[in-house]
């Protein structure tokens, strides 16, 4: 019996027909004791390091201190959304304490109002850093081609919450790359934020920009992305886990974005337009390997594309997670849906062949549900071009985890999760070596599996054990993974 790709679908939609209402009042930590209207008279921030918090450290962590510089107080004060003078907002303190906890230098963070009798609050802002030097170094063998990486990098330098990072990458074949990175999640002391980074080598270089001031909390009403990237890299086909060929390719674009929103806080519509310019040029004449008989020469293309379209955001409450993905790490995850459409006009030209008229098409589909022990979380989407009213090309991707937590045993978690891929372009078999290529299948090599068409589905239980080596905790991971690429010229049956 043959399974349709749409069935696929059916049982996804069927997983997310439960209710979306989460646990207990999700505000009740940051809520006043009674219903009267409370007023800011103080913020008070306090920052930690590492492990400062710790009543024994061992010469280990002492060191580790040295290393790290402590988070600046006024970094912290920063991402406050309340106000002194103001009207206390309990909601405003629990986004605060989210966006805290969303910094990649912070690895705990907690907003405390103190209520006094004559209707006033202190709020206590504490907070206490991740170890954020890294000194790594990594190897790897994909399609026949081992390649090692060292980085040495600081995500939060001088404790200003400012990221930088030097890597350096080499390939058996003589190939190598170096690239500096740096990160600012508040360029200037304001609410914009910048990643650029820099790369040279035999194995490509460029530059590539992103300036962005994001939606901060749902107080804000507008978000903007600015992007430019000018470089050289390498796309690589596999086949059956063997690198086939390899060409560079010349990248130059530039991109804008603004958003618009508007709503209560748990229920926001938005409008998104965005501009993108393209121009892609391929080195056939370095290209090394042989070129399938399937693939067709790569063209050189420019392209100009502008899409506008509405938007939904339904993630009105938060779910506090510990030991989801990581052992002893708090995760706040949205609860509700968030919908995106989007449609416009997009020009190509390939070579000096015609102006061509297309009209893309996208749309996405996120959310999750809490229900007591269980949490899901699910994404789906869709993205395509039409050529005059034809369909050139699409795809297709559906994504659903579910975890899965015992009240009487929280220190283990069971987690699955099953994943679906699909591509399709009228004009080239590029997708043939590049969907199936990280199939997400722990045992195997990267890229063994490809196609048009990818299934993958996960299973995993986590227990968090209660033994420590040098302070730090250890775990424990059983996992199964089963997963299936294939090509067009095949359809997916049970006997798979």
């Amino acid at each position: 019996m043959r399974v349709p790709v749409r069935g696929l679908f059916i049982l996804l939609a069927l997983a997310f027909a439960a209710p979306l209402f989460g646990d207990a009042d999700p505000l009740a930590p940051w809520r006043p004791p009674d219903d009267r209207i409370y007023t800011v008279t103080s913020i008070r921030c306090e920052t930690s390091g590492v492990f400062e918090h710790r009543e024994h450290r061992n010469a280990l962590f002492k060191a580790a201190d040295l290393l790290h510089f402590t988070t600046r107080r006024h970094v912290v004060c920063r991402e406050v959304l309340l106000r002194e003078g103001v009207v206390y907002d309990p909601w405003l303190a629990s986004e605060t304490e989210r966006n805290l906890r969303a910094l990649e230098f912070i690895a705990f963070a907690e907003v405390k109002p103190e209520f006094q009798p004559d209707g006033t609050v202190d709020v206590l802002v504490r907070t206490r850093d991740k170890f954020s030097f890294e000194l790594s170094a990594a190897g790897a063998l994909v399609g026949g081609v081992s390649a090692g990486r060292g980085t040495l990098g600081e995500e939060n330098a001088f404790g200003l919450g400012k990221q930088l990072e030097y890597s350096v990458e080499r390939h058996d074949d003589g190939r190598e790359r170096r690239e500096v990175e740096y990160e600012d999640a508040q360029l200037l002391g304001s609410r914009w934020e910048l990643e650029a980074k820099a790369a040279t080598g035999t194995a490509g270089g460029g530059v590539e920009a992103v300036l962005f001031r994001p939606f901060r909390s749902r107080l804000d009403d507008w978000a903007c992305v600015v992007e430019a990237v000018d470089d050289e890299t390498d796309r690589e086909f596999f086949d059956a886990g063997k690198l086939v060929y390899r060409e560079p390719v010349l990248r130059a674009g530039l991109a804008a974005g603004f958003a618009r929103a508007w709503g209560p806080r748990d229920a926001r519509w938005r409008l998104n337009v965005a501009g993108r310019w393209a121009d892609t040029d391929f080195a056939q004449d370095e290209a090394v390997g042989i070129r399938p008989a399937d693939l067709p020469p790569s063209r050189d293309e420019t392209k100009t594309e502008l899409v506008a379209g509405p938007g939904f955001d339904g993630f009105g409450n938060y779910s506090k997670r510990v030991n989801l993905d990581s052992m002893d790490f708090v995760q706040d995850v949205p609860e509700g849906i968030d919908l995106g459409m989007r449609t416009g006009v997009s020009f190509r030209r390939i070579e000096s062949g015609p102006l061509r008229h297309l009209v893309p098409l996208e749309a996405d589909l996120t959310g999750s549900v809490a229900q007591g022990a269980h949490l899901s979380t699910f994404k789906v989407g869709f993205a395509s071009h039409l050529d005059a009213g034809e369909l050139t090309d699409y795809r297709v991707s559906a994504f659903y985890h579910h975890y899965w937590q015992r009240p009487e045993s929280p220190w283990q978690t069971v987690a699955w999760s099953i994943a679906f891929d699909r591509a399709f372009d009228r004009n080239s078999a590029v997708g043939r070596y590049t969907l199936g290529e990280d199939s997400g299948l722990r045992g195997y090599d990267a890229r063994e599996f490809s196609g048009t068409h990818r299934l993958r589905i996960n299973a995993e239980q986590r227990v968090r054990t209660p033994v420590t080596v040098g302070g730090f905790r250890l775990g424990t991971v059983v996992f199964a993974d089963s997963g299936l690429a294939w090509g067009p010229d095949r359809s997916l049956s049970a006997r798979d």
